[in-house]
């Protein structure tokens, strides 16, 4: 899926023109590495939650988007 956003950043007096691509993709495997082997400070350690516990704002930008495509893709993989 694709959106087209436009937005305005008032601290620098910009605006912005974003292309967002989401893409549906399936994981190799659902086995998540332990947290002590999370080799990165910036990351938040891997975790696996259920799309009906997601909320727009869990997301740090454009959650809407990305909660209503996650259901989507759910409910058409339940039928």
């Amino acid at each position: 899926r694709f959106e087209e956003l436009f937005f305005y950043y008032d601290p620098s007096e910009r605006a912005y023109h974003g292309l967002h691509f989401y893409y549906i993709c399936r994981p190799k495997t659902l086995a998540l590495v332990d947290d002590s082997q999370v080799n990165d400070e910036a990351a938040e350690q891997p975790r696996w939650v259920s799309i009906e516990g997601l909320q727009a704002q869990d997301f740090q930008a454009h959650g809407d988007i990305i909660v209503d495509l996650c259901r989507e893709v759910a409910k058409t993989n339940r039928s």
